[in-house]
């Protein structure tokens, strides 16, 4: 059953990485910067592996919301493949089977998501 859930799990992790790369090769060939352009046809010459690290190394503002996830999904892939999908990050702790059906590249457990969450706001609050 598990090894069914994760196969189901890496399979939607694999569409979405693949909307992802499309996604922002489009953004980046959209933006008016020469920068830009060269950048998506750079991505384009590397493995989807190494796009995070020429992403953040150039940090196009444009597909920041886009980096993160594809950071997330490319872990979730990596934890799938060296059979440790499914703990959580923190705790380690099994992540809750309806927590991964609703987003395959969580890392957390329900409460250590909740309390990173709390501790991002905490820290907002003091830089403000």
């Amino acid at each position: 059953m598990i090894h069914r859930f994760h196969a189901d799990c890496q399979a939607r992790l694999q569409l979405e990485l693949n909307r992802l790369q499309h996604s922002i090769v489009q953004l980046l060939q959209q933006e008016n910067h020469a920068a830009e352009a060269a950048l998506a046809l750079r991505l384009q010459q590397h493995p989807v592996s190494s796009w995070p690290d020429l992403l953040t190394a150039n940090k196009p503002w444009c597909i920041r919301q886009q980096l993160e996830r594809l950071e997330a999904v490319i872990a979730a892939l990596s934890q799938i493949e060296l059979k440790l999908y499914g703990v959580c990050s923190d705790c380690e702790a099994q992540i809750e089977q309806e927590r991964l059906e609703l987003d395959a590249a969580s890392q957390r457990c329900t409460q250590c998501e909740e309390r990173h969450k709390k501790r991002d706001e905490i820290s907002l609050l003091k830089r403000s």
